[in-house]
């Protein structure tokens, strides 16, 4: 089964170079969310430079991600006097022409201030938290796709989050809710999915991270990460023990474990699937430049048998302030 390695190559790039900011700030060490160490100073990165999977990342000198465009992808984003994201302009380009455009406005504020709230949501549900990211007292998000317009509502009533979708199309009007511990999301439930009860480190940090989906009202996949951190600062372990249930009772486990360097960078991806007998896994390695920022990555995946199949590099250019 080679399955889990050419995920990992295909979202290796910018998948684990950025992803939603978390609790205690948009970037630096204070940004749980992003694994992969960003030296001071950095202006631009190209990634894969001259390849077919080009990947450009242009940074402000704040240090802030402000566009990354590939030949099928391109997102700008804006920010505030206070470094959160205003407005994200998304693009879909084929054979160079624009195909579709998304722009998304956050709106921040008010009685939300001291929450932090899901980027986005998932359909009608909020889920994939550990991945959407989290963003501090948003009030609204409004969202516009090529002109089909959808607004998203935060509000509280003590503890409990409702989220307030609208838009032209019936499957964009619903109201879901979540429960808070106060200032983060602990659990919620619907129809078909539900997530938590999660647990964060005191600076907000995931500690554990519980979703399930549901079919006929019964919970037929749970999948539960693990993260574990030196100093409330960095992901050294990211473990998922994911399981199926039939009748209430547990038919299969699969385990994902993710292991990282100091400076956030992927060192080994190991699965294990019972179902196909998989214990293949994937490793990494780095090479770096004089600021310690990595100019080249090795990948080498290792077949259950033992040998090593599609060995791939991935290099990057880097210019600075």
């Amino acid at each position: 089964m080679k399955r889990f390695a050419i995920f990992t190559m295909v979202c290796f790039g910018a998948a684990m170079l950025f992803s939603a900011c978390g609790p205690n700030g948009m970037g630096g060490d204070g940004d749980w969310w992003n694994r992969t160490n960003i030296a001071q100073g950095v202006k631009t990165i190209v990634e894969g430079p001259g390849t077919d999977n080009e990947f450009v990342y242009n940074f402000d000198k704040d240090g802030r991600l402000i566009s990354t465009k590939s030949q099928w992808y391109e997102e700008t984003t804006t920010y505030d006097k206070d470094g959160l994201p205003v407005t994200v302009t998304q693009k879909n380009y084929n054979e160079g022409k624009v195909t579709g455009t998304t722009t998304i406005t956050y709106t921040y504020g008010g009685a939300n201030k001291d929450r932090f709230l899901p980027r986005d949501l998932m359909g009608e549900t909020i889920f994939h938290l550990n991945h959407i990211g989290l963003l501090p007292g948003i009030t609204k998000i409004e969202k516009d796709y090529d002109g089909d317009k959808v607004t998203i509502e935060y509000t509280f009533k003590g503890d409990v989050l409702t989220a307030k979708s609208t838009g032209k199309e019936d499957y964009n009007n619903f109201e879901t809710t979540c429960q808070y511990d106060g200032t983060y999301p602990i659990s919620s439930d619907s129809e078909w999915q539900s997530m938590g009860p999660n647990t964060y480190y005191d600076n907000g940090m995931f500690k554990t991270y519980v979703e399930s989906f549901k079919y006929d009202g019964k919970i037929t996949q749970t999948r539960t990460t693990t993260y574990k951190n030196v100093d409330n600062k960095l992901n050294l372990e990211e473990k998922t023990v994911e399981t199926y249930e039939e009748g209430g009772k547990t038919t299969v486990t699969c385990t994902y474990d993710k292991y990282y360097n100091l400076i956030k960078e992927l060192r080994e991806y190991r699965p294990t699937d019972p179902t196909f007998n998989n214990t293949e896994y994937s490793e990494y390695t780095y090479e770096y430049d004089s600021k310690g920022m990595w100019t080249k990555m090795s990948g080498r995946n290792v077949a259950n048998d033992g040998q090593e199949y599609n060995p791939y590099t991935v290099t990057r250019t880097i210019t600075y302030w």
